[in-house]
């Protein structure tokens, strides 16, 4: 096979992670009740963007992958901030002026108050098939002119995992059917939003697709749900079908033809225990293996590594995790594999959730000094570049 003819690649800025929690964000209650360490302002993205992009750019990045709060955007049911829209719309303006296309993502983990608890999140077909496409309307008829490529839902399971298994995100309880619920409502949302921003640019449908294995005794069970609910999608852009574990069967027969890519997010291995909580476990050709697995199962469709997540916060092994990525992507698209876009996560170290600040996961740090992983990205995009040459 050959080599697919391009490859744009980037890095992320998460809403949470660079911004902050907006404070009607069911996040922000969370932080207040103490359950994690505030988040204050992120890592300054929202003054130090244009900034940001001419660091990425420098690096040789293409692309950027931005997420739009919710939270901000739509404080209030049915009450827009038109404020904030006009300050995406700058934050847009200025990647593409630095040069860089950008990925935008709808939705990633925290929601709007309003929505997740008032309403029922996901959960609840009302809120996700009237008050979601609504919002994604909004956005894509306000700032749809300034992106290229849409991913509605980044994170399907991870979150809800937090909010509904191991208790540690909002509302944290601990709920199975409710957990499988919100996963099953978060497919089915994004395929609502699909049906709004299908047209020019192309729409991805956002998974997670660790291999989940056994840690210990007793996590059989969480080991093959995390599995089911993972790519239980699959049947469903396939046949026209979705079904995840204790749930009904959704016939969904237009998703046949949904979606122009499919997004996954890399942070390694599933090492699950017998409570549900996940250890992550990278080793060697791993994200190879993820690939390959999901090219077989869509062979249809290209792939995007929309959040490939393997630092530590140590520099010299974060540099190695770079060097072990490059090849990676390399391999992978040399034997075929259409794998489209690469993004690097995070740029810039941030929020991290309930480790706060203490772990620096970033390209470069706080104060935008350049790290030994964004050398290693910078050599390997130089090289790109002569190459295509």
């Amino acid at each position: 096979m050959t080599q697919p003819e391009s490859l744009t690649w980037g890095a992320s800025f998460g809403a949470l992670q660079s911004e902050g929690a907006a404070l009607t964000s069911d996040w922000f209650d969370w932080e207040r009740r103490g359950e994690v360490p505030p988040s204050f302002d992120g890592n300054g993205f929202a003054v130090d963007y244009a900034d940001d992009f001419r660091l990425l750019r420098e690096l040789g990045a293409d692309g950027v992958r931005l997420t739009l709060d919710w939270s901000r955007l739509e404080p209030a049911a049915g009450q827009p901030d038109r404020a904030v829209f006009d300050r995406y719309r700058e934050v847009l303006s200025a990647a593409a002026a630095a040069g860089l296309q950008r990925w935008v993502v709808l939705a990633e983990g925290p929601l709007p108050g309003w929505f997740s608890i008032d309403e029922g999140g996901w959960r609840q077909r009302s809120a996700r098939s009237y008050l979601w496409p609504r919002h994604v309307e909004r956005v894509a008829d306000t700032l749809g002119d300034l992106v290229d490529a849409w991913i509605p839902i980044l994170r399907p399971v991870s979150f809800a995992r937090g909010a509904f298994i191991t208790a540690a995100a909002p509302p944290g309880t601990r709920n199975i059917g409710k957990f499988v619920e919100t996963v099953e409502g978060a497919y089915l949302a994004s395929f609502d939003a699909w049906r709004v921003l299908r047209g020019d640019r192309p729409v991805a449908l956002g998974v997670e697709a660790a291999m989940a294995r056994v840690g210990e005794y007793g996590a059989e069970t969480p080991a093959r749900l995390y599995d089911s609910v993972q790519w239980a999608w699959v049947e469903a852009i396939r046949d026209g079908v979705l079904q995840l574990p204790r749930m009904t069967q959704h016939r969904v027969d237009e998703m046949r033809d949904g979606f122009d890519a499919i997004a996954v997010s890399f942070e390694g291995t599933y090492v699950v225990g017998a409570d549900g909580r996940v250890a992550r476990d990278r080793q060697y050709e791993e994200l190879q293996a993820l690939l390959h697995r999901l090219a077989e199962k869509c062979p249809d469709r290209p792939l995007w590594v929309a959040g490939h997540s393997v630092s530590t916060g140590d520099p010299k092994a974060d540099a190695e995790a770079a060097e072990q990525a490059c090849s990676d992507v390399d391999a992978v698209r040399r034997d075929g594999i259409a794998l489209d876009r690469w993004i690097w996560e995070p740029a810039v170290d941030g929020y991290e959730g309930a480790t706060g600040f203490a772990v620096p996961l970033g390209l470069f740090d706080r104060d935008r000094h350049r790290k030994a992983a964004a050398d290693v990205l910078q050599r390997w995009s130089d090289k790109r570049q002569r190459l295509d040459g």
